[in-house]
């Protein structure tokens, strides 16, 4: 019998750990794990919803968060390659501070990306560790409903609760995050 929307929170529940540990060996980061896991989880929904008839969802979610960790992989040896091919491999150990800032400047002014893409995984990373302080089902209840794109009636009936205690995490999750990322 084929998964629906309602299994991805059990799966979620019962996979999600060993799925993580499975992709941290693979992309060696613990917080893009995570990501990896939380896309293969958006995937399998959006699989699903599109009316994809999947019988073995546990094996599924493995193959898509591998191939999209392998992906991953391969993006990010190929990005450090591209940084370590800049400048910095000629740079002179007797430069003083302000040149060597006026190389870095130089290097990243560049690329305007390097610099919107670091402070975009700056910003992931301030929110995953304000995640990480909030109590489990408070955070369950949030990367169910923030990754799987689901409503709160779609979230409660995926997780077993009411609306109304979907409504409470949600508004803890998100003031306890707005209060952790800002500045």
């Amino acid at each position: 019998m084929a998964i629906g929307e309602g299994d991805v929170g059990t799966l979620f529940e019962s996979e999600h750990d060993s799925l993580v540990r499975k992709m941290q060996r693979i992309v060696k980061d613990r917080f893009d794990a995570e990501d990896v896991a939380q896309l293969a989880y958006i995937k399998l929904i959006e699989k699903i919803r599109s009316g994809y008839e999947i019988e073995h969802g546990r094996a599924f979610l493995f193959r898509v968060a591998t191939n999209l960790a392998i992906d991953h992989y391969r993006k990010s040896k190929i990005e450090s390659a591209r940084l370590a091919s800049y400048s910095f491999a000629t740079l002179d150990p007797d430069q003083s501070q302000t040149e060597l800032d006026q190389e870095i400047e130089a290097v990243t002014s560049t690329d305007p990306r390097i610099e919107a893409c670091l402070d975009a995984t700056q910003r992931v990373a301030d929110v995953q560790a304000s995640l990480t302080s909030l109590t489990p089902k408070c955070r369950r209840v949030f990367q169910v409903h923030k990754f799987g794109e689901l409503s709160y009636k779609q979230t409660a009936e995926t997780l077993g609760i009411s609306v109304s205690m979907v409504e409470k995490y949600m508004s803890q999750a998100l003031t306890h995050v707005r209060q952790a990322t800002s500045v």
